[in-house]
C-alpha cells in the first residue's frame, strides 16, 4: 500500500512539472519553453544540491524513528532549516547574477524575462521546502497527508496556471507562479 502511495505521489509531482512545458506551449508557442528550460536548468544546480544533501536523510529518519531517537530527528529537522535559509540566499544571490550566467553560456540573443528568473528561484525555494519535510514524512512512513497535498496540488495545478495567464501580467511566469502556488499547498 505504501509503494501505491508513493507511485501516486510521484505521478502527482510528474503532471506538475510535466504540465507546465505543455501550458507554455499552449499558451505561448515553443519558442517560449525555451526559455522555461533554461532557466530551469540554470537552477537545477540548486535542487541537484539540495538532493544530495537530503537524499541520506530518509533512511536516517526511519533508523532514528524506530529506535525512537525523537531529539536527533528533532536537531536534523533544525539542521535542514537553517540549510534551507542558506539556500534561501543562495537562490537570491542566483536570481540576482542569472542573467550574466544565461548571456555568458546562451548569448546575447536570449532575454530572459527578469520576472521568469524570479518565479523560478521562488518555485526552487518552496521545491526544497518541501523536500526537507517530505524526507522526514516518508522516513517515518507517515505519507497519507503527503499523499492528499499532491493529489490536491496536481488538480489545482493546470486551472491556477491557466487562470494566471489569462489573468494577470505575468506571462510565462504565470505558469511557474501557477506550480508555485499548487506546491506551497503541501509546504
Amino acid at each position: 500500500c505504501i509503494g501505491a502511495q508513493f507511485f501516486i505521489i510521484q505521478l502527482a509531482v510528474l503532471v506538475i512539472t510535466t504540465t507546465d512545458r505543455l501550458i507554455i506551449i499552449q499558451f505561448f508557442g515553443p519558442e517560449h519553453v525555451t526559455f522555461y528550460e533554461i532557466v530551469l536548468k540554470l537552477f537545477s544546480v540548486i535542487t541537484i544540491a539540495h538532493g544530495l544533501i537530503s537524499a541520506p536523510l530518509w533512511s536516517a529518519y526511519t533508523e532514528a524513528y524506530q529506535n525512537n531517537e525523537i531529539e536527533w530527528i528533532r536537531k536534523m529537522l533544525r539542521k535542514q532549516l537553517l540549510i534551507f535559509i542558506v539556500f534561501v540566499l543562495i537562490i537570491a544571490m542566483l536570481v540576482t547574477i542569472a542573467s550574466l550566467i544565461i548571456e555568458f553560456w546562451i548569448g546575447e540573443n536570449i532575454r530572459i524575462p527578469t520576472q521568469l528568473i524570479i518565479a523560478m528561484g521562488v518555485f526552487v525555494a518552496v521545491s526544497i521546502w518541501n523536500n526537507i519535510f517530505a524526507m522526514f514524512i516518508n522516513g517515518i512512513g507517515k505519507i497519507q497527508i503527503q499523499l492528499y497535498a499532491a493529489v490536491i496540488a496536481m488538480l489545482v495545478n493546470i486551472p491556477i496556471s491557466i487562470y494566471l495567464i489569462k489573468n494577470t501580467e505575468l506571462g510565462i511566469s504565470g505558469v511557474i507562479a501557477g506550480a508555485c502556488f499548487s506546491l506551497a499547498l503541501a509546504a
